[in-house]
């Protein structure tokens, strides 16, 4: 599934970028996919956190304090929305699969 897909699921999409390197890839694959920062700045251009948010509008963002606590406490919605979360060390695994 790419970035595009999961922004376009119908709730709050959060990606866990478990280590520097599939923080990088993460970027590198948001940037070809046409994803940028709200400001229009390039994924790559900017450091990425270890929870980022993905958008229907193909934006990224950080993701705050409350978003961090929903994201490791379990719970099914955010705001509202339901909340996704993704794995995406799953995603490169199953991408780099022979």
């Amino acid at each position: 599934m790419t970035i595009r897909e999961f922004a376009m699921q119908d709730g709050r999409v959060y990606v866990h970028l478990a280590t520097p390197e599939l923080a990088r890839k993460f970027m590198e694959q948001a940037e070809a996919e046409g994803f940028t920062f709200q400001d229009g700045t390039k994924p790559t251009k900017r450091k990425a956190d270890t929870v980022m948010a993905i958008n229907r509008d193909l934006t990224l963002n950080y993701v705050g304090v409350f978003g961090r606590m929903a994201y490791g406490s379990g719970t099914a919605t955010t705001c509202g929305k339901p909340l996704i979360r993704v794995e995406y060390a799953e995603v490169v695994a199953r991408i780099e699969k022979p």
